[in-house]
């Protein structure tokens, strides 16, 4: 695909046009026009603008260029001109990022990432950008820099970038009771039943809870339920064995971006025999 054509200033102060990726596009006949003006030197080309393409639709870009031209009819019908280059344009392009997605903590977003963006100069027009068009962004990772480049009709540069963090996947939970897990003997001393721990591979863990529920009075003097660790620290729990009792294990991991991940085992008593059981 051939490239546009945007008008450059030169740092010598001339106007040219130049090939751009992303240029406006312009009918054919009146791209043909002006590049064989501007062909012939900077004063054609301003003539052109600003007398042979009066009525002429043009990009904003060139519409700016066409203000600085001026001409008049002289005698036997010759031309003048000239051009002023205005100095009020002192500002580079003004580029502003929208970001869709669900954010959490930290910087961090918790689901996949559209980004776009809005690129304007309301004195000279965008000669050119790059790195500019939208972007969707749907892997977990741990930070990626998008950047959008844009210059204005009279050369002036700026550059935005944004950096993404994302963590869709919620924190691991392990160590809770497997299924079938039995409890013997029933002599009503506490017994370690579970060394409950999470991991999260990109934002971190902040925090696991564990807590754990009976159906049976637990006295202050000789608990039921010990649980011992605190922080992002594995968590070990005891539970008294005795007949007929039943416990909840419930445990919750929180991440640095958002606390996310809940899990809980009931384990029933019966007779001699309690089994774990992962809902």
């Amino acid at each position: 695909m051939p490239l546009g054509l945007a008008p450059i200033l030169t740092p010598q102060g001339r106007l040219t046009l130049a090939p751009a990726d992303d240029a406006l596009a312009m009918p054919a006949d009146l791209l043909q026009r002006l590049k064989e003006r501007f062909e012939r030197g900077h004063g054609h080309g301003l003539l052109q603008l600003g007398a042979g393409e009066v009525k002429t639709a043009l990009p904003p870009v060139f519409g700016y260029w066409r203000e600085f031209a001026w001409f008049e009819v002289g005698f036997q019908g010759t031309y003048r001109y000239g051009f002023i280059l205005k100095l009020e344009d002192t500002s580079p392009p003004v580029i502003t990022s929208n970001i869709q997605g669900t954010s959490g903590l930290n910087g961090w977003y918790e689901s996949s990432v559209n980004v776009s963006w809005s690129v304007s100069d309301p004195e000279s027009g965008i000669a050119s950008s790059s790195g500019c068009g939208p972007a969707a962004l749907a892997a977990d990772t741990a930070g990626v820099t998008l950047t959008c480049s844009a210059t204005n009709g009279v050369g002036l540069s700026t550059s935005v970038p944004v950096r993404i963090k994302m963590d869709k996947t919620p924190p691991v939970i392990s160590g809770l009771p497997a299924s079938g897990c039995t409890i013997w003997p029933p002599d009503g001393k506490l017994v370690a039943v579970a060394t409950v721990s999470a991991t999260d591979a990109l934002s971190g863990l902040a925090s696991i809870d564990v807590t754990a529920t009976s159906d049976a009075p637990s006295g202050p003097n000789k608990p039921s339920i010990v649980i011992t660790g605190s922080g992002a620290q594995a968590h070990t729990v005891q539970l008294m064995a005795r007949r007929g009792t039943s416990y909840t294990i419930t445990a919750s991991a929180g991440r640095f971006s958002r606390k996310f991940c809940d899990r809980h085992n009931d384990m029933h008593g019966a007779a001699f025999r309690q089994v774990s059981r992962v809902a």
